[in-house]
């Protein structure tokens, strides 16, 4: 499986906390490219990981 990396500013340090769940959120409208472009907004001052469309592209946005 390829995962581009698309890096955003949008996100906090978790003080060395381990990480302990995966959420998981399905948005109906949309498309992955405007998902994107809206994690990378600062201000958005939202992110997520990972985002993964329908058809199965995957886009890692910030690091575990």
């Amino acid at each position: 499986m390829e995962i581009e990396r698309i890096p955003t500013q949008n996100y906090q340090n978790r003080g060395g906390y381990d990480i302990m769940s995966i959420i998981l959120h399905f948005t109906g409208g949309g498309d992955i490219d405007g998902t994107m472009n809206w994690f990378k907004n600062p201000k958005s001052k939202v992110s997520s990981h990972y985002i993964v469309s329908r058809s199965g592209r995957v886009i890692q946005m910030v690091d575990e």
